[in-house]
């Protein structure tokens, strides 16, 4: 290194060539260990562990650290992140501190950073439990593979538990921290409990329209994840728990868990109106009513058939068998006739329908 000189009152210069040489020092080489982040290779390293250590011997010394040892002859690029600082070479890196005491340079040394080992845990989980299945435990696992297991002490949280691996029916959230017997590493497992079941619901549906609508209502009691279908159990699903343009008739309702925790079902059926009737004495359709009557009872619905000239030819309950075709006991030709629905508390429902002889 070479130092010029200059005489600030004669402008004379003059150079001199320097050798910087480094002192010996008492001062011995430092080892720093952290447990592995993420994998094996890299580690957070509080750099202040070095300074507590060296306090020991001088409670004066103070420690600034850098990356090179030519950084820190020449005090230059001093690392900030001390407290928390990361090493860019895998595994295992050197960098330098500068021993100072009340400001004199006691020596430069070197701090060896060494990486110990992520602990082989588990990764976090989240494990589906079907309520149906109350009391009945699950068993949960720290994930530490079976040839290490008497490696590591366990604590599982809330239960308190010190095994590797508990049964439980708590439906929560537990959690295990596994530490390394030798070198004292720990990790956390998460394992989150998420409660499902079997849909409770309701079904409201349209009567006596032309395109009906079904709407299905899950219970506030339900903790699933639920998919829709009607009348097929295995296929058409849908999310959206409405259904449009539905025939009249019986139907069957399908509920799925989508957590895996079944199927509920339930039978509903459209009230409907038959658009003809064929009464021939065959046994099959010999008299025109309500689809669906035989379902629930509908006596409190008042049915009126009238001719095309509006002449009154029948009347009779929902419940009753239905009209067949006749007014004082003879038969009616083939043609239109129409219909008078009349329910409490709601709208009549007018319409025709088709006799066919």
């Amino acid at each position: 290194m070479v130092a010029k000189i200059e005489n600030i009152e004669t402008g004379c210069i003059s150079y001199s060539e320097l050798t910087i040489s480094v002192s010996e020092s008492s001062l011995q080489p430092l080892t720093l260990t952290s447990c592995a982040t993420n994998d094996d290779s890299f580690a957070i390293f509080d750099l202040t562990e070095a300074e507590i250590i060296l306090q020991q011997t001088n409670a004066n010394f103070t420690l600034t650290f850098y990356l090179t040892q030519n950084n820190a002859l020449t005090e230059t690029e001093a690392l900030t992140n001390v407290t928390n600082f990361e090493n860019s070479s895998p595994s295992e890196q050197t960098i330098y501190a500068r021993v100072e005491n009340s400001g004199l340079c006691e020596g430069i040394i070197p701090v060896n950073l060494k990486v110990l080992p992520a602990v082989p845990i588990g990764k976090d989980q989240a494990i589906t439990y079907c309520l149906e299945n109350l009391p009945a435990p699950i068993q949960l696992s720290s994930g530490i593979p079976e040839e290490e297991k008497n490696n590591y002490t366990y604590l599982w949280q809330p239960s308190e538990k010190t095994t590797e691996s508990i049964q439980t029916s708590e439906i929560t959230t537990h959690t295990v921290t596994v530490t390394n017997i030798e070198n004292g590493c720990s990790t956390i497992r998460t394992i989150k409990i998420i409660p499902s079941s079997k849909a409770d619901f309701s079904v409201v549906n349209d009567n006596f329209q032309t395109n009906n609508t079904v709407q299905i209502i899950v219970s506030n009691e339900s903790k699933g994840d639920y998919e829709f279908s009607i009348d097929n159990q295995f296929s058409n699903y849908q999310d959206t728990p409405i259904f449009e343009n539905i025939a009249s008739g019986t139907h069957t309702i399908y509920v799925k868990d989508k957590n895996g925790c079944g199927i509920t079902t339930k039978k509903i059926v459209i009230l409907g109106i038959r658009k003809f009737f064929t009464p021939n004495n065959d046994g099959f359709n010999d008299y025109w009513n309500i689809i669906g009557k035989e379902s629930q009872d509908i006596s409190s619905i008042k049915i009126s058939i009238y001719n095309r000239f509006g002449k009154l030819l029948s009347s009779f309950n929902g419940n009753s068998r239905g009209w067949d075709g006749t007014y004082n006991g003879k038969e009616l030709p083939s043609d239109d006739y129409w219909y008078l629905i009349e329910r409490k508390g709601e709208k009549n429902i007018k319409g025709n329908f088709t006799l066919k002889r």
